[in-house]
């Protein structure tokens, strides 16, 4: 089946009149039916391919959890693709359509200026919008594209699934964010390569 361009809509329109005021209202905005059905078919065939080869590996916990249970807390299994991999021709195309819309927004989401990304197969995911007590239970509908704010102003959580489930989930960094992120790898690093330093 020959690879789509990508979705047929006005993504400038998309990102200004839909994305753009949700995100600075809401936090959140998710769009249906973005990639289209057979686009959409050709990304699930891809993904259930690197189920199948073995691609997808277990989740990681971030920090140092002795004691703690991984698969109680993460069950995910999740694989790092850039899209440009023999097999992930839809993926990437879904990928620059999404880099797209987040250049779209520019300037528009306030003191964020997104720089680059990162990405994960993910999962299930609970909001609550603002750290309030409201709940945004986001489901996960095949062809549907969720934005929102990652950090403290959304607290989020991966939902138990029942089912195989797959997503592809892409992070973005403001150039500030980055920049401090950057700095705390490199004196983590630094630290670990001490013999002197204690971990506290």
């Amino acid at each position: 089946m020959p690879l789509k361009h990508g979705p047929s809509v006005d993504l400038e329109k998309l990102a200004l009149e839909h994305i753009v005021p949700r995100l600075r209202s809401a936090g959140y905005c998710y769009l249906d039916n973005i990639l289209g059905e057979e686009l959409g078919d050709q990304v699930l065939a891809q993904v259930r391919h690197l189920h199948q080869e073995g691609a997808l590996k277990d989740g990681q916990l971030a920090g140092n959890l002795r004691g703690v249970s991984k698969k109680h807390l993460r069950g995910d299994k999740i694989a790092w693709i850039a899209g440009t991999e023999e097999g992930c021709e839809a993926i990437g195309l879904v990928l620059s359509v999404i880099d797209r819309l987040v250049v779209l927004c520019g300037n528009h989401l306030g003191q964020c200026y997104v720089k680059e990304r990162s990405k994960v197969h993910g999962g299930v995911l609970r909001i609550f919008p603002g750290g309030g007590s409201e709940v945004a239970d986001v489901e996960p509908l095949f062809d549907r594209l969720l934005f929102f704010w990652s950090d403290r102003r959304n607290p989020h959580e991966v939902q138990p699934s029942y089912a195989i489930r797959y997503a592809l989930t892409v992070w973005y960094f403001d150039a500030k964010e980055r920049a401090a992120a950057k700095q705390r790898f490199k004196r983590l690093s630094e630290s670990r390569q001490d013999p002197t330093s204690k971990d506290s």
